[in-house]
């Protein structure tokens, strides 16, 4: 699919730039274009199995494109047709290469459409602990393209400890078996080891050899959860391959892109949306005379707090009976939320369920308080009850939508939503907000955990 793709891209690219040359016979300079762009690709690992369906892909077809440009740009100078070349350097490889980059986000995706219509059956392998620690995280870190269809255990005294998925088969390890016979006979296409440690470099190398033959991939956990990987990099060290992770993204999730993005972007959306601002004032204020807005104390970056501005969709008293309310029902502070909270009004069941009532947070963005995506704001109650991980959340300014929005939001235990707050903290990038963003839209369609 990527390669196909791929080709199609170049071709229309060149012949676009070699149309606009008006030279006849360039016929062999855009097959050679054509093969050598591809085989730079190839090299530069753009279609392996992981580049069809990950970011890397991206990134591998972006360098192969410049080199393709260094090397067209060097041809350039030695042969004498300087139009025809003038051509592919201005028009052809850079519309080449945007053509690339789409035609990968749309291979991406279709891979992974296909990938979990039909995912590939992975064999967990290691201690009880392990094991279980993998298969609890997070909504964000389950396996999409993967089903686990076979474990097995090395610790087989601990076998009972064991929280392994439905229609899983579950078998302790033994040594005088080959593991790779044992994922052929689940038909497993993938191998998974969870406890590193327990088998020494000689044993994977070993290991790497016996499934090699079979076809079967080899994963290693790494011990590092919560990290992009875009933030891993292979680096050697000495005779070692060793991973270096780089420093969580703080600065750049402060700096001045993002502020203007904020900024402009903010600015653009309030007067979009000026008439649903005045249909919503009009319902709240006939429906029981109180105030449109509800400013609530939040406490933002550097734990400094500020007044959010939202609709209100409660009664008055609300704040008072928030207290009684974690009593009555046996939660605690840090995220309380009830499904069919009574201080909810009628309109404010529905803009909840649209996220209207946030609309007026974009004020917020707009003198600085506040993001349009980041992690969700909070109230004093809530920090006072951060242990020393989650205080890292308020290294960035809160957002109006986050991954704890789109992932489910108040259906997402403390836990899970703490996890997508620190995992955005750790990794920010402007194509994470962009992604992000755009998810956001149907979440709110969906109304899935808003209320």
């Amino acid at each position: 699919m990527s390669l196909l793709i791929d080709i199609v891209a170049i071709l229309v690219a060149l012949s676009i730039a070699i149309a606009e040359d008006k030279t006849p016979g360039q016929l062999p300079v855009l097959a050679i274009m054509l093969v050598g762009w591809i085989f730079i690709i190839w090299t530069q690992r753009g279609y392996t199995f992981h580049s069809r369906i990950q970011r890397v892909g991206m990134r591998s077809t972006f360098v192969a494109s410049v080199i393709v440009l260094s090397i067209t740009g060097f041809w350039s100078v030695l042969v004498d047709e300087p139009q025809v070349m003038r051509s592919l350097v201005l028009i052809g490889i850079p519309l080449g290469t945007i053509l690339l980059l789409i035609g990968r986000v749309i291979s991406s995706e279709i891979n992974k459409s296909l990938r979990r219509r039909r995912p590939s059956k992975l064999l967990l392998l290691g201690r009880v602990r392990d094991i279980n620690d993998i298969l609890g995280r997070d909504p964000s870190s389950r396996f999409p393209f993967h089903e686990v269809s076979a474990i097995l255990v090395t610790d087989p005294q601990n076998l009972g400890l064991l929280q392994s998925p439905p229609n899983c088969k579950v078998e302790p390890f033994l040594l005088g078996k080959s593991i790779g016979e044992a994922a052929s006979e689940e038909e497993c296409d993938s191998v998974w080891v969870a406890s590193v440690n327990d088998f020494g470099h000689k044993n994977l190398r070993r290991l790497m050899w016996s499934l090699r033959e079979q076809n079967i991939r080899l994963y290693l956990e790494p011990m590092i959860e919560g990290t992009s990987g875009t933030r891993i990099n292979s680096e050697r060290i000495g005779p070692r391959a060793s991973l270096h992770i780089e420093p969580p993204r703080f600065d750049a999730a402060n700096g001045y892109a993002k502020r203007f993005v904020d900024v402009v972007l903010s600015a653009a959306i309030l007067m979009l949306v000026s008439p649903v601002f005045l249909a919503t004032a009009i319902a709240i204020k006939l429906e029981d005379g109180g105030p449109v807005f509800y400013k609530s104390e939040r406490i933002g970056i550097y734990g400094n707090p500020y007044k959010v501005w939202k609709f209100r969709s409660m009664a008055e008293d609300a704040d008072k009976r928030a207290q009684a309310l974690i009593d009555a029902n046996g939660g605690g502070a840090l995220l309380f939320k009830m499904k069919d909270d009574p201080r909810v009004t009628r309109v404010g069941k529905f803009i909840r369920k649209y996220s209207i009532d946030e609309l007026p947070q974009f004020f917020n963005t707009l003198n600085g308080t506040m993001s349009i995506v980041g992690p969700r704001p909070q109230v004093q109650r809530e920090v006072n009850e951060y242990d020393i991980d989650m205080r890292m959340r308020l290294e960035v300014r809160p957002g109006i939508t986050g991954l704890w929005q789109v992932s489910g939001r108040s259906d997402l235990s403390p836990a899970q939503a703490q996890a997508l707050d620190l995992y955005y903290v750790d990794n920010w990038s402007p194509l994470l907000d962009l992604k992000i963003f755009f998810q956001t839209f149907r979440a709110v369609l969906r109304s899935e955990g808003a209320y």
